[in-house]
């Protein structure tokens, strides 16, 4: 991870770390021991099934920043806000809510407004508790091993929803042929 370094130098822009939501356990283990400028802020809103996960990331050492639900601002612009005013590394689940497999047109909104560069993210690895219902999601074990494959950064002020989907699904296609 440390080729991504040189986007943290000044004139600083914030990164967003995008993946599929199913592999969000295993990116906040990954995360643990990367540099601290790299390491992303977790995102989560006020409920408390995302309450229980951010505890989880604190507990691996990473910050959490709250959206609140019932706003009169909506969660994409309170994103787009703490951005700009941070210019901080989050990592962004983007299918979260589903549908499963197609990325939000928040991503590309939150990209171009808060002028973030984009960092497809997949991770795999040995000893993982593996679901496959309703969509594959892997869980860490205490003993397991982790591989995170991510993608060429690129500019999230002039991209499409459809070239961030089509970014990810060939690393997690070119992930799966690695391993």
């Amino acid at each position: 991870m440390e080729e991504l370094l040189p986007l943290t130098e000044a004139p600083r822009r914030p990164i967003i770390y995008y993946s599929w939501h199913a592999y969000e356990p295993l990116a906040l283990i990954a995360f643990r021991d990367a540099p601290e400028p790299l390491k992303p802020t977790g995102i989560g809103h006020d409920g408390i099934r995302s309450r229980v996960l951010q505890r989880s990331t604190t507990w691996l050492g990473m910050h959490v920043w709250v959206y609140r639900r019932r706003s009169s601002i909506r969660p994409t612009q309170q994103i787009i806000d703490f951005l700009r005013s941070e210019r901080c590394a989050v990592g962004l689940f983007t299918d979260a809510g589903g549908p499963y497999g197609k990325v939000k047109p928040s991503l590309t909104e939150i990209a171009r407004a808060a002028e973030a560069w984009l960092v497809p993210l997949v991770v795999d690895g040995r000893g993982l508790l593996r679901f496959r219902k309703p969509w594959q999601k892997g869980l860490p074990l205490p003993f397991c091993s982790l591989v995170v494959h991510y993608g060429k950064p690129f500019d999230g002020m002039d991209t499409s929803v459809e070239e961030c989907e089509r970014r990810l699904k060939e690393l997690e296609e070119r992930a799966i042929e690695r391993d």
